[in-house]
């Protein structure tokens, strides 16, 4: 064995077969070796000649040959994992955000949108990731769709597809666009934004009933609620106790009696 790591000698020794019309001191050998994380060898052959420990006569001319067979490589390739996908309606429009673990194999993602969760037609197609960070490549997109009405029910589902043309499929994700009919127009207020540790949401409501203030991440996963009753008129909700979060974009959710009918992106330094 070569003490240098990068390089491996073996020698191969095999035993003595009898041939018929053949010198009785030939070697036939057959070797098989195995390598693992290799992608080039070089094999040098030659032959040498030993009596073996007997005084008889020894062969002096050699013949040898070399044959190979099938070199094969097998290669396992994991399918994608979508480590988060999400889908945040915002006013008219909606904004889909997903991640997966590794880009192995990946050639695009198709988006696809649903009215009723059973017939799905693309919308559009996204090839490279926006930005990838600690092994995940993340990807985004917004539909924005002139077909929207308030208060609609979509449906959308990511379709992976590889270089050797298969499908993966993700989960369904389903949105509600913003409901306004609640609300008198251009009376909502978000301040600060970007904000630190607190916010202030003003608005003015047709009618009274229960309020409810979500703050959600990019994961889709709510990481601050606050509830409230509203009266008609004007309203003034308090968000505090955000000094904690990690700074980044966050979705504010306005939910009024059961239904979103504001949604608005929030930055937190």
């Amino acid at each position: 064995m070569n003490n240098d790591k990068s390089k491996t000698n073996l020698i191969a020794l095999g035993p003595v077969a009898n041939r018929a019309g053949i010198d009785t001191a030939s070697q036939d050998v057959r070797v098989n070796f195995k390598f693992d994380n290799t992608d080039e060898f070089h094999l040098y052959t030659g032959s040498q000649v030993d009596n073996n420990g007997t005084t008889g006569a020894i062969a002096t001319d050699r013949y040898h040959c070399i044959y190979f067979m099938k070199i094969a490589s097998t290669f396992s390739v994991l399918p994608i994992r979508y480590e988060n996908f999400s889908a945040t309606a915002i006013d008219r429009s909606v904004d889909l955000n997903w991640s997966i673990n590794a880009e192995l194999k990946n050639d695009q993602f198709e988006i696809q949108r649903s009215y009723d969760q059973t017939n799905f037609s693309t919308i559009a197609y996204v090839l490279g990731p926006k930005n990838t960070n600690n092994g995940s490549s993340n990807f985004s997109y917004t539909d924005k769709s002139a077909d929207f009405s308030s208060g609609q029910v979509i449906y959308y589902r990511l379709v992976q597809t590889d270089v050797d043309e298969k499908l993966t499929y993700s989960v369904v994700k389903m949105v509600r666009t913003p409901d306004n009919s609640t609300l008198t127009k251009l009376n909502i207020q978000v301040l600060p934004n970007p904000y630190l540790d607190r916010l202030k949401i003003n608005f003015i409501c047709n009618s009274e009933g229960n309020g409810e203030i979500m703050i959600l991440n990019t994961a889709g996963y709510v990481v601050k609620r606050v509830k409230a009753n509203l009266v008609k008129g004007y309203n003034n909700l308090q968000v505090q106790d955000l000094g904690a979060q990690a700074s980044g974009m966050y979705v504010m959710n306005l939910v009024v009696n059961g239904k979103i009918i504001s949604t608005e992106k929030i930055i937190k330094n």
